[in-house]
């Protein structure tokens, strides 16, 4: 049994003595030795460098060939360990282009300090440049907005400290002209009941509603944009009667107008009990007049009536006894 035992422990013993042979001669080829490999890095990003300067001059990019690189690197196995698409770095520098156009430039590659020996074995590293116009156009910034404000809310207006919300958009003459729009950023405007800021970022939009890129605004995203809410409410109309008649009795065939104006201001007319009036009436004026369109009072400057053609509401006038003035 023992004799057993003796031999189990010797097989077990033979299979680590190979197992660790097996590491430790892995270890030597891999890292004493060190061999030369070439494998690929895909995908590194090409960083653009002299592109304002290059705008400065009147002149944009209008496209690259190439977004990225592929590259074949040849180096000792140990460097592979810290090249990648994002420690390799490769630039192309514009900025002494001066003509729109087609344009060949080379591409430097830079990898990281930490690696030596490393070489491409690309032919050929270049990227070609198309170049066109540098221009900038004025936009008017319109609000996006989400949600169902609650009833008799609405949003007024938005202001984001330029005359009349006015942008000036800069890029390529070819994304320049696609633009249909500028918008802010999506504004959820479910819960408004008061004015409000928030701070928005600017979209260029096509006409599908695609976000153009390589464009630039004069003023920096986000901004802190402003929103003016607005209140519609119910008053009740009263008859401004500054002069009675005892043989006429007047009416009004309209209870309430609608009133759009400041959400708040609204609020404090609703506490307040506000009524709106009609234009004074003289009523022996109208002792021969079964009815008349009279003319509601003007509202004060924010403040308007929500039938904008209907300003004027109907009064009837009855008599109650025959007029001095009038056969009968």
């Amino acid at each position: 049994m023992l004799k057993k035992y003796l031999n189990l422990n010797k097989k077990a013993i033979s299979l680590l003595l190979c197992i660790v042979s097996a590491f430790a001669l892995w270890v030597y080829v891999s890292y004493v030795e060190n061999p030369e490999m070439t494998r690929s890095v895909k995908h590194i990003p090409i960083t653009i460098e002299g592109e304002a300067e290059l705008n400065r001059n009147g002149i944009a990019i209008k496209s690259l060939s190439d977004e990225d690189l592929n590259l074949t690197i040849n180096s000792k196995r140990s460097n592979f360990r810290h090249l990648s698409a994002d420690s390799i770095t490769a630039i192309i520098d514009v900025s002494s282009l001066s003509s729109i156009g087609n344009h060949k430039l080379n591409v430097s590659i830079s990898f990281p300090p930490s690696t030596t020996g490393v070489s491409i074995t690309n032919k050929n590293v270049t990227v070609d440049v198309e170049l066109e116009k540098f221009v900038t156009e004025d936009f008017k910034v319109m609000p996006r907005l989400s949600g169902n404000a609650p009833a008799g809310y609405s949003i007024h207006e938005m202001s984001i400290g330029t005359d009349d919300n006015i942008v000036h958009v800069s890029g390529g003459e070819s994304a320049i002209k696609r633009i249909s729009k500028v918008t802010t950023s999506t504004v959820d405007i479910s819960d408004i009941t008061t004015d409000f800021t928030k701070p928005v970022s600017l979209r260029a939009l096509d006409s599908d509603g695609d976000t153009i890129d390589n464009i630039s605004f004069s003023i920096e995203s986000p901004v802190t944009a402003e929103f003016t809410v607005y209140r519609t409410e119910s008053f009740p109309v009263e008859l401004n009667i500054y002069r009675d008649s005892p043989d006429v009795e007047t009416e009004c065939t309209t209870d309430t107008v609608d009133i759009i104006g400041p959400a708040e201001e609204i609020e404090l007319w609703l506490e307040e009990g506000k009524k709106i009036l009609t234009h004074p009436i003289d009523e022996y004026t109208y002792r021969d007049t079964d009815y008349a369109n009279i003319p509601l009072q003007p509202l004060p400057e924010n403040f308007e009536y929500k039938d904008k053609t209907s300003k004027e509401v109907k009064v009837d006038f009855t008599h109650t006894s025959p007029s001095p003035n009038v056969e009968r």
